[in-house]
């Protein structure tokens, strides 16, 4: 059996940013990780053609100089009844840690949020997490994404607060599991 040391490096990634010195953090940590197949979107108006183009794993954005419209672009995508995969794993790398940032980005279907500047580790975490961990989606008339809600607490006993108590996944855990069952299959066929 011959094949390379690292399943990541099937697992294709685009990242959206127009801060060129992100795009080479990014291209560098998952060069550094095995993740050979990355492609760059600098305009946030090209970014449903350009995941279309590619179909990637994982979607990247770094929020830069148009945060709000790169959010709109991202929610957009999400909700693009014409999306190949609508159940793509997004992380957000923005220097904008205020409280509306991270909210903004989560409520543009971000899976995870991570703050400027980054290190190495962190990003490989978020990947990780948003690739192998992911969460359950949510489609509501307003929202269509990971669910929002990072922890169950046990201790709650106040009313639910979707409005049928419940998560329509959708079958997106099996889809992304499915998605990268074929990868690491792949990879140990190789």
């Amino acid at each position: 059996m011959s094949h390379t040391l690292n399943p990541f490096s099937d697992v294709s990634v685009l990242v959206q940013t127009q801060n060129t010195n992100l795009l080479n953090v990014v291209k560098v940590v998952c060069a550094a990780f095995g993740l050979r197949r990355v492609h760059e979107c600098f305009a946030h108006e090209a970014l449903a053609d350009t995941f279309e183009l590619v179909d990637p794993d994982l979607v990247i954005c770094g929020l830069s100089q148009h945060p709000e419209a790169q959010l709109q672009a991202l929610s957009a995508l999400r909700r693009w009844k014409g999306c190949s995969n609508a159940y793509f794993p997004a992380i957000v790398i923005s220097p904008y840690t205020e409280k509306r940032w991270v909210m903004a980005s989560i409520n543009a279907g971000a899976h995870e949020f991570v703050a400027l500047p980054v290190s190495p580790k962190r990003l490989w975490l978020a990947i990780n997490h948003a690739v192998f961990i992911g969460r359950p989606f949510v489609e509501t008339s307003t929202y269509f994404g990971p669910c929002r809600r990072r922890r169950h607490d046990p201790e709650w006993s106040g009313p639910e607060r979707r409005a049928d108590g419940k998560l329509s996944d959708g079958g997106a855990r099996q889809v992304q599991e499915a998605r990268m069952g074929q990868i690491m299959d792949n990879w140990r066929k190789s």
